[in-house]
This record gives C-alpha cells, structure tokens and sequence, in this order.
C-alpha cells in the first residue's frame, strides 16, 4: 500500500536541512516553537494542496512566504510504494507553489552539494538525477496534483496512474476529513470519527434521471424499429418489408450500373496531344518551341456521317479545353481529360496560343503588346508571349492516333531585327551599350478566325509603335 514515507525540508520554515520520517505511528512531542506546527501544515498540504487551509492565522507569514522564501527552499515527500519509492518535488516558481513528480526514492545528493550548500538551479538537480529516471512536466495547479494522488486524471496514457494514492473520482472528501482532523485541537477517537463520517457524507450521489430517460427512449425507438418489421397493415401487408424490397432492387441495379459505367470507361479511348511549332527562328522560350508552363486553347469537334463537323463556340466534344504544358514530363495536361466519340468517329482539333476565352470563332479579338519588354509576373503572361500568336490544325484524327500533333504557325507578322555597328564607336563600346528598337507605322489590334486562322486588322495605325523584347 502507498504512503508518505518522509517530508524533507531544504531551507524551508526556517530550516536548513531536515528529514522527518513518517512511516508508521509517529508522535511529536515538544515546546511551543520547536515546530509542530510547521511540521503538521506540511503534512497537510501533502493531501489536501490547498494554502488557504492549513490554520494559518491572519497576521502571520503566508504560505509560500514562511516555507518557500528563498530560491532554494524546497519541501519534497518521498512517498512508498510495495517495491519502491517515488518523489514528489516541491518549490516556487513565479511566486506560486510548483510540484514535479521524479520516479525514484529521494537522495540528499540530488539537492546538497560536496560543500552543503542546497541547490538552486533546476538544470543540475535534473543532471544529477540523471537522463534514466522518469521526470513529469511542471504541475503548476493544486487540483492537478490533486487530481494525480488521488488517482482522477483520466489522462490517455495513464503516465500518471503510478503516482496515485488511492482511485476515486470523488476524493475531494478525503482532503477534507484529513483538513478536518488536523485543525481541530479536540483529537479523541470519537471525534475522529464523527468528523470522517461527516465530511465523507457531505456530497451525495445523485441519479441523473435525464440519463435513464434517455436509455428508455433509445430502448422504445429500437423495439419500434424492430415492431414495424412484422406490423401488417388493413390489407394484410407488411409495407416496411415492402418498402425495403424496393430499396434492395434500387440497391442492386446501382450496382449493376455502377458495373456497366467501370466497362465503357475502360473501353474509353483518351485524347493526348503533342505540340509544335513552325518557324525559322527560335522565337519561344527554348529551341524546341514551347516552354515549361506554356498553355494553349483547343477545340475538338467531332466528325458527323463521315463530314467534318463545325466548329462551334460552344456543343463541341471540348470547348476552349486548356492543355498545359509539363516540360519535365514532356507532355501536354489537360485541365480534364477528354476521350474519342468511338473508335470510328474522326475528330478535328483547333489549337490557338496564348490561350484565352474567346467570345467568337470567327472574329477573336486579339492585341500585340505596345512594350512587349514587360516581364511575367503571376498568372500573366510577359509582354512578348501575350503578342505572338499561334494557330493550328489537325484533320480527321482518329483513336488509332496514339498522338495528335499539332503544328502551329505565327499569325501575326514578326519581324527579325539584326544590329550591326556602325562607324564612330571606340572599341568595345557597341557591345556594352544597351539597345531598344521601336518599330513604326504598325497595326496592333486584330480579330482572328479560330475555325481558318485568318488574320484581319482593326483600327488605325497608332501614332506609338512597339517595343520588342
């Protein structure tokens, strides 16, 4: 059974070093001030944790201030158990009590060092314990440690269970009679007996009525539940068993469909695309033509009764589906895959870049940048990619096409400049300068017929010109 062993104190109430045993029937006996008193309220605070209920009167020095003046003064209670012993370490920190719980019978050496001196520094009391022995985090509440000894945590990972006196989720009665004992002066076997058995009966058990009334209901709705299955109506018939026989024929032609869905998409045949462009100069990003993050617009129509079917803005197999391109897995996303009609049915697909959301096929309106220098930033394009507009085709693709490749072709006119030095520049000179070209007597804006590629110019010349990048 476990019980307080021994209280020590470390420069506590006036002490400089003590350790009273209290393993057994212990009397103390003296004159007034040898520190009876002082002795008891430790014992006290051991069970019930609470300063306000130890006998001190109005007047003298307060709990933490008598037992706890220095930073070195401790009170620690070694408590035993069948086999071993455990720790409890009392001090104060931030002016009020603090507890830690160490896993193993007390040693002096812990606290005191070579010289006698008492430690003050936690970091080396924990070095001298050593890394092996089982210390609990900083219990800084008197109902936590109250809640340890007296076995009503309900922690999870029942770190704490070793440490508890006794289990009882309504121990605050034994605090109590303990209290009680202690600060009456009348200590006959009769009073100690009264004053357990009253403050043991101080709380009631009470029945929650609103628990059993709830089982009740639970009970009443299960048994209806179960009723209704053999309740037959007027005419004889169960209509639950009905009900649920229509339910399990849903239930399996959900089944059988979710069946049927499984098989027609594995014979679905998807759309992937390959893209390219065709050009004398290596305008894009790289020398192969797109670049890592490039997006472009299609459209996919299928093919009716052997003709190539129209393209439409909207009802086409794809609509404006964005495919995005992944250099480092050189293949062209689609922001959903899309699949062939059938085996047999051709497609035509339309690709457009930038992509955007055009409001026509036959006339998308289209702008080159005036300073086409302007870097990307976030989602939009640099000047130079929002100018340079691709366009292409692929005919009559069908899913024997394992990849449908599409070529496309600058449509707005680009124009390749090339600097060369002229006469007046010192050596080297020409090459450090930095250069701009604004080109002149040029139409920016255009409408663009997605179905053909055509390019026709709208507006004036602007009296501004453009920048390349």
């Amino acid at each position: 059974m476990k019980h307080l062993n021994k209280i020590i104190f470390l420069n506590s109430a006036n002490i400089p070093y003590a350790e009273v045993m209290t393993d057994g029937n212990v009397h103390f006996a003296g004159t007034q001030g040898v520190g009876k008193s002082t002795l008891l309220r430790a014992l006290l605070f051991f069970y019930n944790a609470d300063k306000m209920k130890l006998g001190i009167q109005p007047g003298q020095r307060s709990f933490e201030e008598f037992y706890f003046r220095y930073s070195n003064s401790y009170i620690v209670y070694e408590v035993k158990r069948d086999m071993s012993a455990y720790t409890i370490f009392l001090q104060r920190s931030q002016g009020r009590i603090m507890y830690r719980f160490i896993d193993a019978p007390y040693r002096k050496e812990w606290m005191v060092d070579s010289d006698g001196r008492v430690e003050s520094d936690w970091i080396r009391i924990r070095e001298k314990i050593g890394p092996n022995v089982d210390i609990s985090a900083k219990i800084d509440t008197y109902e936590m440690y109250r809640d340890i000894i007296f076995g009503n945590t309900h922690d999870r990972s029942h770190r704490y269970d070793k440490y508890a006196l006794v289990e009882s989720s309504k121990y605050q009665n034994i605090p109590r009679s303990i209290q009680n004992v202690f600060l009456n002066s009348k200590l006959d076997a009769d009073f100690v007996k009264n004053t357990i058995i009253r403050s043991m009966s101080d709380v009631e058990d009470a029945i929650d009525l609103g628990t059993y009334r709830h089982l009740v209901a639970d009970f009443e709705r299960e048994f209806d539940e179960i009723d209704c299955w053999y309740r037959s109506d007027a005419s004889g018939e169960v209509s639950v068993r009905n009900k649920a026989q229509r339910v399990i024929e849903s239930y399996r032609l959900l089944i059988a469909l979710d069946f049927d869905l499984k098989q027609i998409w594995r014979q679905l045949i998807p759309i992937t695309l390959g893209n390219h462009i065709e050009q004398e100069y290596a305008t894009r990003a790289d020398q192969n033509g797109f670049a890592d993050e490039d997006k472009i617009g299609t459209f996919i129509v299928d093919y009716a009764d052997g003709k190539p079917g129209e393209l439409k803005l909207t009802g086409n197999r794809a609509d404006n589906l964005y495919y995005k391109y992944n250099e480092a897995g050189n293949r062209w996303v689609p922001s959903y895959d899309v699949y062939f009609k059938d085996k047999n049915t051709p497609v035509d697909i339309y690709g457009y870049y930038p992509a955007g959301n055009p409001e026509s096929i036959e006339e998308y309106a289209f702008e080159v940048q005036k300073d086409q220098r302007c870097e990307a930033k976030g989602n939009n394009l640099s000047g130079y990619e929002q100018s340079d507009l691709l366009w292409a085709k692929a005919e009559k693709k069908t899913s024997d096409d394992k990849i449908i490749w599409l070529n496309f072709h600058h449509k707005m006119a680009g124009i390749h400049v090339t600097l060369f030095e002229g006469m007046g520049f010192e050596e080297g000179e020409f090459a450090k300068l930095k250069k701009d070209v604004l080109i002149l007597n040029t139409v920016r804006k255009a409408t663009v017929n997605l179905a053909t590629g055509g390019v026709m110019t709208s507006g004036e010349v602007p009296e501004t010109g453009i920048i390349p990048a």
